[in-house]
């Protein structure tokens, strides 16, 4: 069947054209709702979860947490797939779906990523045991007062290793310092947690640091922390996920 006529002005649908028109409207609306609700009640089951981990996020922290999904999942168990990507390449990997999850230890709230969850980390105050015994730890886990402690530090010439500037821990710390009216004396500024812990153990400094960063070296007694039970200060995780992704079981 014809379903154009020709005009002067051009090709105008004709009688037929604008029935044929009609139902193809009435099928892409059947299949647009078809895939809405296959959407809504299928549950997906990947066999394998990629995850990009950015900035100082990428540490065994991150395979301890990953060690979750094997546990929660039995024979299940996807593989994981971890790739170490700047923040902003960690989103648009995220984005374009190279990815499904990215921990980082700064926030995104674009319209087009979801935070599934933040974890608050309390910091501790780390050196290594050598440092420990020549700053004489066990005095100043007596001082109560953590501006008094931090300023006993200051007088017992410390040195810190801190983060490198920009990263978005080094911001938690300096606005620590900045409220206890604290300026530490660096010795070495590192972009990695790895690197940080081979400065502190190798009696550069001191740091502040989350436990769950340091608990193998901690148990292994290469590392001594100390801090009250809400640390120091706080670090934070974020866990980001594409918005609406939310048929995949395994990520949410």
């Amino acid at each position: 069947a014809r379903l154009f006529d020709r005009t002067e002005r051009g090709l105008k649908l004709n009688r037929s054209g604008k029935l044929v028109l009609r139902y193809a409207r009435k099928i892409f609306a059947t299949t647009e709702a078809l895939i809405k609700d296959l959407r809504a009640n299928q549950v997906v089951s990947k066999s394998e979860i990629r995850i990009a981990v950015c900035e100082v996020a990428q540490n065994p922290f991150v395979i301890a947490t990953v060690k979750y999904l094997f546990y929660s999942n039995g024979q299940n168990a996807p593989q994981i797939s971890l790739r170490t990507s700047p923040f902003a390449a960690a989103l648009e990997e995220l984005k374009s779906g190279q990815v499904d999850l990215v921990f980082s230890a700064q926030p995104d709230y674009g319209t087009d990523i979801k935070v599934l969850k933040v974890l608050r980390m309390p910091m501790n105050l780390v050196a290594s045991l050598h440092m420990a015994r020549d700053l004489n730890f066990d005095s100043l886990k007596k001082i109560a007062n953590v501006e008094k402690l931090f300023a006993e530090l200051g007088h017992r010439k410390a040195m810190f290793v801190v983060p490198a500037s920009g990263l978005y821990i080094r911001n938690e710390i300096d606005q620590f310092f900045d409220r206890i009216r604290f300026t530490p004396r660096v010795s070495l500024q590192a972009d990695s947690v790895s690197a940080i812990c081979r400065g502190i153990s190798l009696g550069l400094g001191v740091g502040l640091l989350p436990l769950a960063y340091i608990s193998e070296e901690v148990k292994q007694n290469e590392l001594i922390a100390f801090g009250p039970a809400e640390g120091f200060s706080q670090h934070r995780i974020w866990l980001l996920a594409r918005a609406g992704d939310d048929t995949d079981t395994l990520t949410s």
